[in-house]
């Protein structure tokens, strides 16, 4: 049992990798218009992190997920678990999953809009 706690618990640590040369003010809000739209709430925005959790409830499977976000010179790191300060939880039922979807797919989007502008510009 310990051993499948270990693997459960590293699994979590991991963070998912963006490539990406949009400045962090753009990223910025980026992150605060997806936290809007899922509504998601920040509890943190440093220079260089910002975490958002969750609401979760009975209806998705979940008590809440904390996601957050390094940004980095060109990267991003994101990672999505189940929120610290709530009730225990084994499982998200794919919500974690789905947080970290959401952020890469609206970075890869604000990165192919920069680069098409930026072969206009060229």
């Amino acid at each position: 049992m310990g051993n499948f706690s270990y693997l459960i618990q590293k699994n979590r640590l991991k963070f998912k990798v963006i490539e990406s040369e949009i400045d962090h003010d753009h990223l910025r809000e980026i992150i605060k218009y997806l936290s809007k739209q899922n509504e998601w709430i920040i509890t943190k925005d440093h220079e260089d992190i910002i975490v958002t959790k969750t609401k979760g409830g009975f209806l998705t499977g979940s008590w809440g997920e904390q996601v957050t976000i390094v940004l980095d010179k060109q990267k991003i790191l994101v990672n999505s678990i189940c929120d610290p300060d709530k009730r225990a939880s084994v499982t998200s039922f794919g919500q974690n999953r789905k947080n970290v979807t959401i952020i890469e797919t609206a970075i890869k989007k604000a990165n192919n809009q920069a680069s098409k502008t930026k072969d206009i510009n060229h």
